[in-house]
């Protein structure tokens, strides 16, 4: 599971075992979104404006727009690693997408 504060701090990103993101307007106390990118363990979530970048153990990383409705082919893929993607972070201009 992994959990990341947006940048406003008023969305928390909730990352599941099964692969599932949701997403929670903590004013609220609601969930607002669920979606499934992964076939498994969110391992990292990263904040970038509207932008939520998500790793996981399925080795994949995916960068959604979370003001656009859940559609898959809103997410954009962006690469896959040899083994489980543990730490993902975006440059201070939100040019680069850092992963490891």
């Amino acid at each position: 599971t992994s959990v990341q504060w947006s940048n406003s701090g008023s969305t928390l990103a909730v990352g599941s075992r099964s692969g599932k993101i949701s997403l929670w307007d903590i004013k609220s106390q609601n969930c607002i979104r669920e979606y499934r990118p992964h076939s498994s363990r969110i391992g990292c979530l990263s904040w970038h404006g509207q932008l939520l970048a998500s790793g996981s153990r399925d080795r994949g990383i995916f960068v959604h727009d979370v003001r656009l409705r859940h559609d898959p082919t809103n997410d954009s893929f962006v690469a896959t690693h040899r083994q489980e993607v543990c730490g993902l972070a975006w440059s201070p201009c939100g040019s680069y997408l850092a992963s490891g």
